[in-house]
């Protein structure tokens, strides 16, 4: 009991469990606590107290993760949007709705390809300050 906390802040679970039964038995003695069995409640409201911070911080990390998850997994637009919630995708509303978001989603697939730098004509001056065109360079 009296090193348990001392080298390591998590002690196993088998030595928490005897020193525990020892404290419980120190304090079932209506005795006056001695100073070894009055470090180790300190050190236990220590221990209890580091391990509630860390399960918050664990908590918030799994709620801020869980929401991360659950808004990509979330549709902001396309076809999926236009059908969600609906039970009968026949109406004729509905296939325009699909038929949009699937030409919107080509348009963007279209626009993205291409994007390299168009080149500028090479204007090249001679030796009397006249510009030459690429066609004029042999």
């Amino acid at each position: 009991m009296q090193n348990l906390f001392l080298s390591d802040p998590a002690p196993s679970g088998l030595e928490l469990r005897k020193a525990n039964a020892a404290l419980r038995r120190a304090l079932s003695s209506r005795r006056p606590l001695t100073s070894p069995v009055k470090r180790y409640v300190s050190r236990l409201a220590d221990a209890s107290e580091h391990l509630e911070a860390q399960l918050a911080i664990s908590e918030k990390t799994t709620k801020d993760c869980q929401t991360v998850f659950d808004a990509r997994r979330r549709q902001k637009s396309g076809k999926r949007l236009v059908i969600k919630d609906k039970i009968v995708v026949t109406t004729k509303e509905i296939r325009e709705g699909v038929r949009a978001a699937e030409e919107e989603t080509a348009a963007k697939k279209k626009k993205g390809k291409g994007k390299g730098k168009a080149s500028d004509p090479i204007v090249v001056e001679d030796a009397a300050g006249s510009a030459l065109s690429e066609d004029d360079i042999v």
